[in-house]
């Protein structure tokens, strides 16, 4: 199945107004649906800054029993700790916003439930909480699936006010979500797997995911 194009965050304005991004999200959000109905895989979600916004908008759809498993809101680091696993280590030595955090978040969602692709967010919607290094709207994320090693991650720089960037991170998890879920098939057992040769990551590549995560700064003050 080829992936369905849609533009980044910062090409889609709508995003910017409360009046309009709902109804976009949404709109976007049918279309993950279709897709995910007709590769037959599930999601789990993993949510820090957005509270539960991308399971949300998800479940807004009807039909969505069929493509959601489950979601995770794990706002402080004890949450993420308790219910997703990520290490105490990697909490302290990176932070809550770090894509290492991400990746860890995306790993215990899947760990935690029966789904076959998981998207986690960390991140500072602002307006207090930023840093030099790490400024408001600053937000990491990761997708994964069951294969082994996959998973995806990359760090926005969202603009506008806590709203905007709530909308905007809950906008790019579904259009990740929707890059990922055409390069998934299943073996003999009905697993998600990555395909064999390696097509999942030109087209996350292409879209600014990279395998390994970076470190983009110093540890934060945890904010969301």
């Amino acid at each position: 199945m080829a992936q369905m194009v849609l533009p980044p965050w910062n090409e889609v304005p709508e995003l910017l107004d409360p009046a309009q991004s709902f109804i976009k999200l949404e709109q976007v959000a049918a279309q993950l649906g279709s897709v995910l109905e007709a590769t037959e895989l599930d999601v789990a979600t993993a949510e820090s800054c957005t509270g539960g916004l991308i399971a949300g908008m998800i479940t807004a759809i009807s039909g969505s029993s069929s493509w959601f498993d489950c979601g995770f809101v794990t706002y402080n680091n004890g949450a993420k700790c308790d219910l997703l696993e990520v290490r105490p280590r990697v909490l302290e030595r990176y932070g809550a916003v770090s894509e290492f955090t991400a990746r860890e978040m995306a790993w215990g969602a899947l760990r935690g439930s029966e789904a076959q692709l998981s998207v986690a967010v960390t991140g500072i919607a602002g307006p207090t909480g930023g840093s030099s290094h790490k400024p408001v709207g600053t937000v990491c994320m990761a997708l994964a699936c069951r294969a082994p090693d996959c998973v995806m991650v990359k760090t926005y720089h969202f603009s506008g006010d806590r709203g905007a960037v709530r909308a905007q991170t809950v906008y790019e998890a579904l259009r990740g979500l929707m890059l990922l879920a055409p390069c998934i098939e299943r073996d003999e057992y009905g697993d998600a797997l990555e395909l064999p040769d390696g097509e999942i990551y030109p087209a996350m590549v292409a879209a600014g995911y990279h395998p390994e995560p970076e470190d983009i700064g110093p540890r934060d003050s945890d904010a969301d």
